[in-house]
């Protein structure tokens, strides 16, 4: 994803609490995907309006590492967990 890009969950995803982490259900694939805290943090920015490269900020921001981030990002994203518009598209 661009830094610019606006990750957001993708319609129909679910994803609950647990006590370690979250778990993730993705109708289109019928998957269930565990979360740790990390993957937590990352997917609860993907709301939308904060763009990669806030997130990322935000990310080093809370001690973590940036490229984490987006290698997460590009997981959900292949998982069908997240998709992206580019700034500039609504």
């Amino acid at each position: 994803m661009a830094p610019d890009d606006k990750p957001s969950r993708c319609d129909g995803v679910e994803w609950h609490r647990v006590e370690d982490g979250c778990v993730v259900f993705v109708p289109a694939s019928d998957e269930v995907h565990f979360l740790n805290e990390t993957a937590m943090f990352v997917l609860e920015s993907c709301d939308g309006a904060t763009s990669v490269a806030e997130m990322q900020r935000e990310f080093d921001e809370a001690g973590g590492d940036s490229d984490l981030a987006a290698g997460i990002l590009a997981q959900f994203a292949a998982s069908g967990i997240v998709t992206s518009k580019a700034a500039g598209q609504g």
